[in-house]
């Protein structure tokens, strides 16, 4: 196989992956595999770099190990996120001038950026801030030279609330949910973060229509997955959040449901307890951003509520 072959075969394990979390273990090991292989080909691959250091963090997210990924630079889980912010750099000097290698690079750095841990150069801050710049060039090479990829403008929009951009991250999902539309069946994950970005919404503007909203679009998922007789693992996520919306509009009834449910198939998946406080604490919101901030307060007060 070609370098570029090898590329298309990890890029191509990703709408499986976005479409299953926690990761598939076999997915998520192929996609980096794949991308090794592209650049053991071609050291210039900048893509591939990319999008390897985007599996990495997410990987790290996630919670998987590293062991799989025959990479000798990683020897813990926080590796994991530094190393993928390394060659997240890299890639990104390294693209050139083709708009496309450009955008999924600064995607990748921003991405990494906004998951990574601080260290002794990079601060709290200062990683946030990187985050938001290097999404804001990304977004201007894709409206410049128009790009049209819903999977990206999806993170996108997903990570934007991240940093206390709601009312951004909601034009964006919209569009991802439309140039989905036009391709074939929306994924239901995009539901779930348009759920998200309504109930943040809601949180900041204290407006129950907001989180009615939400609930809409997680019923619309669920649909969408109720031929699939599994129970999908990103239905835990779903749950979680439906929970919280019920919350919000005082079903408490349906919320403590929904909260049982949540913690019944994330227990099913991984057999081991779950804690809200995991939840929070991965959760990367921008703490020098008022919105984000308030945010993250409402997200952590309806966990330990809900899962006390």
């Amino acid at each position: 196989m070609t370098a570029d072959a090898d590329f298309r075969a990890g890029a191509g394990c990703f709408p499986i992956i976005f479409q299953s979390a926690p990761l598939p273990r076999g997915g998520i090991d192929q996609a980096v595999q794949s991308f090794s292989s592209a650049l053991a080909k071609d050291p210039n691959f900048q893509r591939a770099r990319a999008w390897r250091a985007y599996a990495y963090v997410t990987a790290g997210i996630d919670g998987w190990g590293w062991s799989n990924f025959n990479d000798a630079r990683l020897g813990s889980a926080q590796d994991l996120f530094s190393v993928g912010l390394l060659d997240a750099q890299a890639a990104a000097q390294g693209a050139g001038t083709d708009p496309r290698v450009q955008y999924d690079t600064l995607w990748a750095l921003a991405f990494c950026h906004l998951h990574s841990r601080p260290t002794a150069t990079t601060d709290q801050e200062m990683k946030h801030r990187f985050a938001k710049v290097n999404f804001d060039k990304a977004l201007t090479i894709c409206r410049s030279s128009a790009i049209e990829d819903p999977y990206f403008l999806a993170e996108t929009a997903d990570s934007l609330v991240y940093l206390g951009e709601v009312a951004r991250a909601e034009k964006l999902i919209n569009q991802a949910i439309r140039l989905a539309r036009n391709a074939g069946p929306v994924p239901p994950w995009f539901f779930w973060v348009k759920a998200w970005i309504a109930y943040c919404a809601g949180c900041l503007d204290d407006d129950i229509a907001k989180f009615s909203s939400a609930i809409q679009s997680l019923r619309k998922m669920f649909k969408l997955d109720s031929t699939n007789n599994e129970i999908l693992p990103e239905d835990f996520d779903a749950l979680v959040l439906m929970a919280a919306c019920y919350r919000e509009v005082g079903e408490m009834k349906l919320a403590n449901a929904a909260a049982q449910q949540a913690i019944q198939t994330i227990q099913a998946k991984k057999g081991q307890p779950w804690r809200w406080q995991r939840e929070v604490a991965r959760a990367p919101f921008d703490p020098f951003d008022g919105d984000a901030r308030e945010l993250q307060k409402s997200w952590r007060n309806a966990l330990r509520e809900l899962f006390p």
